[in-house]
């Protein structure tokens, strides 16, 4: 049985339901599909925190953003869930999101999810390898790494 989740987008939102590629933060469009190579992920099981990190080319976001690294910080975690990818696929096919979907922390195997509306949803990451990685947490976070 998966954990109920009331999730809150603290400070963004997903653009293009139900299969978004762009979250929308801090006045600006950050484009997870074409602009941004996701670096990775990290859990931290004291604090129960997980980060999905990213990275925008250094030349393209001094133009455009205003940070050229950003995550989004998960709290109070209560679901993950993370696939294998299509081993058939290029490793490179990982650092590429395919879509972000809200989907309904009931049903696990939704293959195309519509648009939920509330808070009662999960996230769902589809990257371009066929992996997923599926959070249902209390709070979702944008945050901008100022280092540029």
């Amino acid at each position: 049985m998966l954990d109920e989740s009331k999730m809150k987008l603290v400070n963004f939102s997903l653009l293009r339901e139900p299969h978004a590629v762009e979250l929308q933060a801090l006045g600006e469009i950050w484009d997870l599909h074409n602009i941004a190579e996701y670096l990775g992920m990290r859990q931290d099981v004291s604090s129960n925190t997980f980060q999905m990190t990213w990275r925008i080319d250094p030349q393209y976001a001094r133009r455009t953003h205003s940070a050229e690294q950003f995550y989004i910080l998960f709290a109070e975690v209560e679901h993950l869930e993370i696939t294998s990818r299509d081993k058939e696929l290029p490793y490179s096919e990982d650092d590429c999101v395919a879509s972000v979907s809200r989907i309904g922390y009931t049903d696990p195997h939704v293959p195309f999810p519509e648009a939920i509306q509330g808070d009662d949803f999960h996230l769902l990451f589809k990257f371009q390898s066929g992996q997923t990685i599926r959070i249902g947490a209390k709070t979702a976070q944008f945050v901008c790494d100022e280092k540029k």
